[in-house]
């Protein structure tokens, strides 16, 4: 099966058998499709829909013949509202990741956990949700820890031999610089142009480097994959040598300019009104320093944050990954920052009507489709708990960066996958 001369073993580190071992842990995530209930949060979401929502889980999983996850794991929901005034997707995830729980007792099992026994197991979560759909739609992917970085370990690996570790979302290189020297250039550009053009083109080459500064700013999987410590430096390691790359990589995400680095969450009774204030801040700092870019906003937005704990010796209190984007970011993000959720808002229809009635329709019926209670606000997600390495015990952090969500590919899972599906085009040929 594997050849005359070669082990399993030296099968499994040829690429094909790297890629065939991806293929069964693709096999064994596992899928859930919830449809005709409209996601909501816990305060609008009818008892009748909660039960429903939940005896739809259960008949998923028990028609796969799936337990409750047991360990640490990773979670990604897609949601689909076509609500006129939605729930926010903080309390929507809120909601649902309770619900993923504790089954109620009337549902009929017997199961203590549905999808996982307690909310503090998800070490990564990643959310996305879409406005003004047709029909309402809860999709859910679900794997252990274990598999995601293993994945995580292979893409990084890919990678390399692919030589592609800049990825294609960085965007236009170059529309950063361009948009500086329009800027310095307003007067002579303004010669040549109607004031009418000169403000599309502004226009235009903000949303470029927009797109590019927040492309930028979001974790590499190698740095993620090295702060998980994978990618030849397991956790388990004792060796300095180990500690002293990890912390060197820690800083990578500490230094990082357009991300906003926080102390670790609060841990006293009474300390989370102060760390929202000082939130607040930081998130206004970051609006001061790239303001000639990012004021106003005129791309929509998502949020990635990487959460290192604090010690177990200074641990007094658990964050749940969902409650550290409720209760503590999203709320000042949106509130400092003002993002649109999808470019039809930032589209000036007046201007249009008569200059362009093909882009004037488009804006029209998007907007029409789009409820206008969520003009402003965040439609992307991801967070991502970090592993503490043995004997370390300094502070923990939280790194937010406020990222560009143009594609509905745009978030680390969905990279994981079509890098590793890339790599095996040309390696395994």
């Amino acid at each position: 099966m594997f050849g005359e001369s070669m082990e399993k073993g030296e099968y499994l580190q040829t690429p094909k058998g790297r890629f065939g071992r991806y293929e069964w842990r693709c096999d064994r995530r596992l899928y859930l499709d919830i449809t005709d209930i409209e996601p909501r949060g816990k305060k609008t979401m009818s008892d009748g829909d909660q039960l429903a929502f939940q005896k739809q889980v259960l008949q998923q999983l028990t028609k796969r013949r799936r337990g409750a996850f047991r360990g640490p794991m990773v979670l990604r929901m897609s949601l689909s509202t076509t609500e006129r005034t939605p729930s926010h997707i903080h309390t929507i995830a809120k909601n649902l990741l309770d619900l993923l729980a504790r089954p109620r007792p009337t549902i009929g099992t017997s199961r203590r956990g549905l999808l996982y026994f307690d909310d503090e197991q998800v070490h990564g979560l990643s959310l996305s949700c879409r406005h003004g759909q047709s029909k309402p739609r809860i999709f859910i992917t679900a794997m252990p820890l274990g598999f995601f970085l293993a994945d995580l370990d292979l893409a990084m690996n890919a990678q390399t031999e692919l030589r592609d570790e800049e990825e294609t979302r960085l965007y236009n290189r170059d529309a950063i610089e361009s948009f500086r020297d329009l800027l310095r250039d307003s007067n002579k550009e303004r010669q040549y142009l109607s004031e009418k053009a000169f403000k599309a083109l502004i226009e235009l080459q903000r949303c470029q480097a927009q797109q590019h500064l927040l492309g930028s700013s979001r974790i590499s999987l190698a740095n993620l994959g090295y702060l998980f410590g994978v990618g030849g430096v397991p956790l388990s390691k004792k060796d300095s040598l180990w500690n002293t790359l990890y912390k060197s990589w820690e800083s990578i995400i500490r230094k990082t300019p357009v991300r906003i680095l926080l102390p670790e969450l609060p841990q006293e009774e009474g300390s989370s009104k102060a760390y929202k204030r000082l939130v607040e801040e930081q998130i206004r700092a970051f609006q001061r320093d790239f303001s000639w870019i990012i004021k106003p906003l005129r791309i929509p937005i998502g949020l990635e944050v990487v959460v290192k704990p604090p010690s177990p010796s200074e641990r007094r209190g658990i964050h749940d990954l969902d409650n550290v984007l409720r209760d503590y970011i999203i709320p000042r993000v949106v509130d400092v920052l003002q993002p649109v959720t999808d470019m039809a808002w930032t589209i000036d229809a007046e201007a249009l009507k008569n200059e362009d009635h093909k882009l004037y329709s488009f804006r029209r019926d998007r907007t029409k489709r789009l409820p206008a209670s969520t003009r402003i606000g965040i439609t992307r997600y991801e967070a991502w708990k970090l592993c503490r390495r043995q004997r370390d015990k300094s502070p923990g952090f939280v790194s937010v960066a406020v990222t560009a969500d143009m594609l509905p590919t745009d978030d680390i899972l969905r990279e994981i996958d079509q890098t590793i599906k890339r790599w095996e085009k040309i390696a395994c040929r």
